[in-house]
């Protein structure tokens, strides 16, 4: 109940960002199960990221979508970092910013292995943080 209440009090702009969030979260981590990256990528990328990149940052904003994909995140199936960083990376592309998804690889002790995505701007991590304990190879970028 408390939620439902805090939700209603959310200004416009909020909850369609939240609801924008939820779907496209849903959307992404059901679409990796279905089709092959290679073809979502292309599907996910709006306008052009050179111009996107050469505006200023807006902080706020950027911020704002991340906590939104970070929130409804937590009651999607399936909503792993990859997922979360593509959602976050359509959301604020589509709004003229600009954010750089990583994809890096680890390897532990023994033949523990990992992947890990997250989304940057200017070289500062938006979503998906890295632990610390881990040394991730980062593969090269694909939405440059």
């Amino acid at each position: 109940m408390k939620r439902y209440l805090n939700f209603i009090r959310l200004s416009f702009a909020e909850k369609s960002l939240l609801v924008e969030s939820l779907f496209l979260v849903t959307f992404i981590s059901l679409a990796l199960r279905i089709i092959p990256f290679r073809f979502l990528k292309k599907a996910l990328v709006p306008g052009s990221a050179t111009q996107a990149r050469q505006k200023t940052v807006d902080w706020k904003k950027i911020n704002t979508i991340a906590r939104s994909v970070s929130f409804v995140s937590r009651f999607v199936p399936f909503a792993t970092c990859l997922p979360q960083a593509l959602a976050a990376m359509f959301l604020i592309r589509s709004r003229g910013q600009y954010s750089d998804l990583k994809i890096g690889v680890a390897k532990g002790e023994g033949k523990d292995f990992r992947a890990h995505a997250w989304l940057e701007t200017n070289g500062r991590i938006i979503i998906g943080e890295v632990p610390s304990n881990w040394q991730y190879k980062v593969l090269d970028s694909l939405f440059k």
